[in-house]
This record gives C-alpha cells, structure tokens and sequence, in this order.
C-alpha cells in the first residue's frame, strides 16, 4: 500500500522474449512454402525459365520453317509439334553444347586422355567472354544500389582499356610487376572516366545518365584520335592500329595456351567478393545504401551525399575499367588456334544438317562443305528463281532428285511452297 492510501498492483512477470509463430508450417509444408516465397533459389530459377521460354517464343516466330509447320496446325499436328521441339531443341542443344562442352567430345577425351582442347574450348569461351560481363554487370549494379543510373559502362572500358594497354606497352618490368600496374592502370582509367559525372552531379545537380552518356561518344572519339597517333599508334602503320603489349603485361592462361581462357576469371570472382562485402559489411557500403533507399535521411543520419555520390560513381566507373583487361590480348591477323577453329567448324556442320532435315536445303555434295573456303550452299531464296522457271547459276538440277518435307509433310506439297527442287515451273 502507498503513502496515498492505494493499492500498488504486483508487477507482471516480463513477457519471453522468444518468438514463437502461430500455425508455423513444418516438415513438407515449410518445404513447400519456401519454394513458393521469394528467395533466391526460386527468383534465380525463374529467370532462367523465363528467359528460355521467351527465347523459345522467339525461335519460333523467326523460323520459315516452324512458321510454315504452325500454318498446318490443323491438318498435320504432329508435324507441327515435331518440328517445333526439334527446331528449339537443337537450338538450345547447340546454346549448351557450345558454351559449356559436347558431352559426346567430352567423354571421348576423358576415355582417351586425347582431345581435351577441343572438349574445353567451349567452356573456355564462355568464361573468357563471361568475365567482362561480370565486372561490367558489377559497375552497374554498384550504382543501381545506389539510385544512380551509370549507364557510361562502355566509356569506361575504354579509359580504362587505354590506361591500361598505354602502361603494357610503355614499360616492360617482370610480369609479376607488369601485370598488377596493368590493373591498377586499368581501375584508374575507368575511375577517372566515373569521376566526372559523379562530380557533376554532385556539385551542379547534373543527371547521371545524360552525362554518362554523353561521355561514351567523348571516349569513343578519343580513342580513335589516340591510334592515329602517338604512342598509341603502331609504328610504320597508317590505319588505326595499337601497338602491341609486351608479353608481361598479359594475363597468364589458365589451362595452357591452346585455351584462352586466363585469370581474368578469378579477377571477376574477387570483384564480385569485394562488391558483395561492400554492400553487406562494409560501413561505406552501408553509407552507399542509405543515399540509394533515402538521400534526406542519409543527410539527417549524418552521411555525406555528395562524397557518397562521387566514390559510387569513382568505383563503378574502375570496375567498367577493367572489363577489357580480363580478356585475351589478340593482335590483327593471329590465326586461331586448331581447337578453337575445328570446334568451329563442327559447330558450323551440324547447323547445316540442321538446315538439312528441317527446312529443305538444297546442297550438292560435289560442293565443299559448310565452313571451308568456296562453300555454296543453295537454300530457298536461290531456289525461288527455279521455281519461276529460271535457271540458278552454278546449279543443275539432277534426274530423280526428289525433296523431303517438313517434318512428314509430302515433298511435292513442301516443293511447291518453298521452291524446292520438286517444284513446278
């Protein structure tokens, strides 16, 4: 009781601090839930889903010959379907087979010991092409998170292509001295590139995007000005030609010098690290998140805009600066290496038995074959010409040659509408 006269309640017993949820779902049900929540598993799968399906839908509207199938929907349905798996199937066949490797030479390597630059030239390709688009993709994303729109990426990589190929063929220390100026060189070049409009916008309110922009042709022009002269210019040459990097200043392969694939790889791999711990850990990248999501809360928590504005733009600008720099460093004219150039080759003969079984090609094997010097191969629009009557130059039409169809359709109906060799006249 109290000096009042009232009665003082017993204080309640403090509330658990441990949450505890309602109808929280378990065993299948908690499985089946995250799979139909927005986590990354499901919005990763998604995309790729959704990408193959758009690109589905855009092999079959640019097809004649699935177009042609779909006109027949009604009377010859199989034939539809058919050729419309077949036709996106071997498109996306040849997508996989040639990014990341034929199964078929993969296995034939690793049951011989033999064949493996062929069977890993595919993936070599990919990774080689793929790591540009990484630290580019990072550049972007760097200011995505911070409500900019760097959209000069492709300036950038040519400041920072500059600085670098100038500090490659300038000097020539050890490699492993070389190597790292070149990067440093190339950061350099991109952030100098990301600096001006990072400094515009901060102190005159200049829009991003117009300036990056605008800044793209800037460099562009530039670099065409610096091969027509010196020292960008090669020497004894009147074309817009670079000169040609000393050997340390290249960034060394891989899996030998048959595969161009390099470190650049694992450059692209520490980038997108070093971004991700930015952003996650990072009190500048903290500091960056909080402009993007609310510039006048950032100012009222103490964060300077501005500063914050110009290191986005600085650092964004570095990482487009070294897209260049994780690719192979190819001179005018260098032949390419057998592997690379059969897998081509192999590439280039099975879209021509493609073309062969699915859209009617009119080929004569006298001729050499597709992907050699000389090659002819007669497809519909030199057939057209013969179905009006006239001759093709270069091509006689053989006793009882017969063509097939579409997918089962009859060779005189197929003839008569794509100008086969069955055609009328």
């Amino acid at each position: 009781m109290s000096d009042t006269g009232f009665t003082v309640p017993a204080a309640a017993p403090p509330a658990s601090t441990s949450p505890v949820k309602a109808n929280a779902p378990r065993g299948w049900s908690r499985f089946f839930h995250w799979m139909v929540e927005a986590n990354v598993v499901m919005v990763t799968a998604l995309a790729i889903f959704s990408g193959l399906f758009v690109g589905a839908v855009l092999i079959i509207a640019t097809q004649a010959n699935v177009l042609h199938a779909w006109s027949l929907l009604f009377s010859h349905p199989g034939t539809t379907v058919s050729v419309t798996f077949f036709t996106v199937g071997d498109a996306y066949r040849d997508l996989f087979t040639g990014s990341l490797g034929d199964p078929f030479v993969i296995g034939h390597a690793i049951a011989t010991g033999h064949g493996w630059g062929q069977a890993l030239t595919p993936l070599s390709e990919t990774l080689l092409y793929a790591s540009p688009l990484c630290v580019a993709g990072l550049a972007v994303g760097l200011g995505f998170r911070t409500g900019m729109f760097n959209i000069g990426g492709q300036g950038q990589l040519i400041a920072g292509a500059m600085a670098a190929s100038y500090v490659g063929f300038e000097i020539d220390p050890p490699a492993i001295i070389h190597v790292p100026l070149c990067i440093l060189a190339g950061f350099a070049g991109g952030a100098v590139a990301g600096f001006i409009p990072g400094f515009l916008k901060a102190r005159t309110g200049a829009h991003e995007v117009i300036v990056t922009i605008m800044l793209n042709y800037v460099f562009l022009n530039l670099l065409v000005l610096a091969l027509t002269t010196q020292p960008f210019q090669q020497p004894h040459q009147a074309n817009a030609v670079g000169r040609t990097i000393f050997g340390s200043a290249e960034l060394p392969h891989i899996f030998g010098q048959n595969l161009r694939v390099n470190v650049g790889v694992f450059i692209a791999i520490a980038c997108a690290l070093g971004v991700s711990w930015l952003l996650r850990r990072g009190t500048l990248g903290f500091g960056f998140r909080v402009v993007g999501a609310n510039q006048d809360a950032a100012k009222v928590a103490g964060i300077n805009v501005r500063r914050a504005t110009i290191l986005v733009l600085v650092i964004s600008g570095g990482l487009a600066g070294l897209g260049k720099l994780v690719l192979e460093k190819q001179s005018v004219g260098e032949p390419e290496p057998p592997d690379r150039h059969r897998a081509r080759l192999a590439a280039v003969r099975r879209a021509e038995r493609r073309w062969a079984l699915h859209a009617g090609v009119d080929r004569d094997p006298a001729r050499p074959r597709l992907g050699h010097p000389g090659d002819h191969c007669v497809l519909r629009r030199h057939a057209r010409p013969r179905q009006r009557g006239l001759p093709v130059a270069g091509h006689e039409r053989r006793p009882g040659s017969s063509d097939e169809g579409l997918g089962g359709v009859s060779g005189r109906r197929a003839a008569g509408r794509w100008g086969g060799r069955g055609a009328r006249p």
